[in-house]
């Protein structure tokens, strides 16, 4: 039971790399949008969830780490159906209170109809979701030890936050992932898990499949954020906190333009 919850972890990891590398299918082509779906192209539901986007270190390092402490938490009915409610049940709700806006207000949110929507951020919140859950049933759990997991959630949240600093309707799936996430491990979808899972068998050939694709991919990131750094340095550019999220952010070709010299 443990090999397909890593084998979509492996599926993400090779498709962020054929992504991010030009060798596959463009980020576009696999997003999905609210004028997408409505066309009927319903298959991009499935294909955004699988590439992370940027910044890639973070955003699969996390991934991988979430999903194996969800597959140990809560097991795999959990780990499947809270990342299946995560993204597409999240997706289908904002894009259903889209569609609702516009019937009554036909130019509610018209730039986010064509905003491409991709991405493991909902399936994480989800399964943050789930762990929190479980954790907080836990029955020797205190009111210290519930207080720190709120604090933690709220911490991954504002996290969350620095990266993707320019929220938009869009980004409301994560809050609805996050409380469908709730719902699934408490048991109002699917079947409840409420004790921590103690051990976990994993195949090692597997999990050293996935460790390799998940260094391989994030590392390959690396010579593009200390480039973005250099760069400001050579051209006496402010190199604050601020700035290096958002050239981490930042497609390769998009920094080299802005840190292009002057002329």
């Amino acid at each position: 039971m443990t090999i397909p919850p890593l084998g979509l972890v492996l599926a993400v990891c090779v498709s962020t790399f054929l992504v991010s590398s030009g060798t596959g299918p463009s980020a576009d082509a696999l997003a999905a949008t609210p004028d997408r779906v409505a066309q009927g192209r319903l298959w991009l539901l499935v294909t955004s969830a699988l590439y992370t986007g940027h910044p890639l270190a973070i955003s699969l390092l996390s991934f991988v780490v979430l999903a194996a402490v969800t597959l140990a938490t809560c097991g795999p009915r959990v780990f499947w159906i809270g990342a299946a409610a995560g993204h597409l049940g999240s997706t289908a709700l904002v894009y259903f209170f889209i569609a609702l806006s516009r019937a009554v207000v036909p130019g509610a949110f018209e730039s986010s109809l064509s905003s491409p929507d991709y991405g493991v951020s909902a399936v994480s919140s989800a399964w943050l979701a789930a762990v929190a859950t479980v954790a907080w049933r836990a029955r020797e759990r205190t009111a210290r030890g519930r207080f720190a997991i709120v604090l933690c959630c709220a911490t991954v949240g504002l996290f969350a936050y620095t990266i993707r600093p320019n929220p938009t309707v869009i980004s409301s799936e994560h809050l609805v992932a996050f409380a469908l996430g709730v719902l699934v491990a408490s048991g109002g979808i699917g079947r409840p898990r409420i004790a921590i899972r103690r051990r976990v068998r994993l195949d090692p050939v597997t999990v050293l499949a996935v460790a390799v694709a998940v260094l391989l991919v994030a590392g390959s990131t690396v010579p593009d954020a200390l480039g973005d750094l250099a760069s400001r340095v050579k051209y006496h550019r402010h190199a604050s906190a601020a700035s290096c999220v958002v050239g981490w952010n930042r497609q390769a070709t998009a920094r080299c333009a802005q840190h292009a010299p002057p002329g």
